[in-house]
């Protein structure tokens, strides 16, 4: 599995405009050069996270502390076409004379994040039926138990079975067996 993410540096000035906009910067967000230079950042955050960046910037400039800052965390960046996408960010803070510079790392993680999905589904799910696995099977039936007992309310559970399964298995092939298993 490889993360076909991109990583680049954006530097930010202090009142949050983009001051630099490189290549991989338009290949991850849509905006060109012309189109970012200058726009406050806000145009590559999802309106559900600007106002806890805007306090946290104001936090860490009033006092600061750094909760985020040389952290990696796990968010969603906005596209020019107005798709959130799941990204990995590390950002960075420093003062140089008088100045105050930020910069941060961005990826691009939803392939990484489509693969966990899978993985997730995997893990708990038959890879031929779909159907959750006796893993996952075993532990519903403890929770709708727990959940009977609790509310004092019956439970049902209803059992197939195919006789003779290795039969069809060893006669026809696993192919046959499958399609039955399927159905």
């Amino acid at each position: 599995f490889t993360d076909t993410a991109t990583t680049e540096i954006y530097p930010l000035s202090l009142r949050g405009a983009l001051p630099i906009w490189n290549l991989a910067a338009e290949r991850l967000f849509g905006y060109s050069i012309a189109e970012a230079l200058g726009r406050p950042l806000s145009i590559i955050i999802p309106e559900s996270y600007r106002q806890t960046h805007t306090n946290a910037f104001k936090r860490y400039l009033r006092t600061g502390e750094k909760h985020v800052i040389g952290k990696l965390i796990q968010l969603e960046g906005l596209r020019k076409d107005t798709t959130v996408f799941p990204i990995e960010l590390s950002l960075a803070a420093w003062k140089s004379k008088n100045t105050q510079y930020f910069s941060a790392m961005i990826r691009d993680i939803t392939m990484r994040k489509q693969y966990e999905k899978k993985l997730k589904h995997l893990a708990v799910h038959d890879g031929l039926t779909g159907l959750v696995n006796h893993l996952e099977f075993y532990h519903r039936l403890e929770k709708e138990l727990n959940r009977a007992r609790r509310y004092n309310s019956p439970l049902s559970l209803l059992m197939a079975d195919i006789d003779n399964f290795k039969q069809i298995n060893d006669i026809h092939g696993h192919i046959a067996g499958d399609k039955i298993l399927k159905k």
